[in-house]
């Protein structure tokens, strides 16, 4: 094969491997935008269960308080609003039930929400570590053909050289010998 024809295959392999590297590495780029992003949805997601668990403790204060006010009418339990109006006869048990049942709700729907949330980062993180990881493989796949074809070619340049160096000295002699008869010869 000629040069010329070898030197646009490897310059066509090189630019095909290139635009790959580079895909790759924009794919990876974008995946890891997203994991921060589910990070992020992560946290929020904690931060809301954090929150409902504050609320259920304010809710088992609230309940605590009722009875004991219920039970002793002792002021120190405060006077919840409902049992000073006379709102709810059965002390608020059916509210606090129901707000109870509503909290429950919210907080089984955040920990699903949590669970895909968490399962999505997980699955984003192993895409980006597998396009990352592609991506160096590319660069080295790259880092080596490109030193197999310089090894190659400084290889090939050097028996050139030499070559042509042989062909100088035997010409060279050649010439030398071909002068040094040629006196000989008119004696």
């Amino acid at each position: 094969m000629q040069p010329s024809i070898i030197s646009s295959r490897v310059t066509g392999g090189f630019a095909a491997l290139l635009v790959m590297l580079v895909l790759v590495f924009i794919a990876s780029v974008r995946g890891a935008a997203r994991l921060a992003g589910l990070d992020s949805a992560v946290g929020r997601a904690r931060d809301v269960l954090e929150e409902i668990a504050v609320t259920r403790n304010s809710l088992r204060e609230v309940e605590t308080t009722r009875r004991g006010y219920l039970l002793t009418h002792h002021g120190e339990f405060g006077r919840p609003r409902d049992v000073a109006v006379g709102a709810h006869p059965d002390g608020g048990t059916i509210v606090a039930e129901q707000i109870r049942g509503l909290v429950t709700e919210l907080e089984d729907t955040e920990r699903e929400r949590l669970r895909d949330h968490e399962a999505e980062a997980n699955a984003r993180t192993m895409k980006v570590i597998r396009g990352f990881g592609t991506v160096a493989l590319i660069a080295l796949l790259l880092l080596g053909t490109a030193y197999y074809i310089l090894d190659r070619d400084a290889a090939v340049h050097a028996a050139v050289l030499e070559e042509l160096r042989m062909y100088s000295r035997s010409a060279a002699s050649a010439k030398n010998a071909s002068h040094s008869e040629a006196p000989s010869r008119r004696g």
